[in-house]
């Protein structure tokens, strides 16, 4: 018996996870994705995980005046490792759609 679609982890389960990490200031990992949302395969949340990242900095990107120095020093630390690690789950979906596909 598989999972059924409602159980299943969404792109809105990942943002709203990530999001929480991010405020709490850890990093939104797939294991960390997973703690948090409590179910879903790294096969799944990855691709989700990159497409939350891609959004994030399409929003980030889209302000001219945005600056990492302009936010509270308590939360730069985290937007800063967001950014960093939004390129690398670029890379790795990249990669993994290479070889699947």
């Amino acid at each position: 018996m598989g999972i059924k679609k409602s159980e299943a982890v969404q792109y809105d389960d990942v943002a709203r996870a990530a999001v929480k990490l991010l405020v709490a200031g850890r990093r939104p990992t797939v294991r960390a994705i997973r703690e948090v949302v409590g179910r879903g395969s790294p096969n799944v949340i990855l691709p989700l995980l990159t497409a939350w990242f891609t959004s994030l900095g399409k929003l980030l990107a889209s302000d001219p005046g945005f600056a990492l120095e302009a936010l509270r020093p308590e939360i730069q630390p985290p937007v800063a490792s967001v950014w960093s690690m939004g390129d690398q789950a670029a890379d790795h979906a990249r990669a993994w759609r290479t070889r699947h596909h």
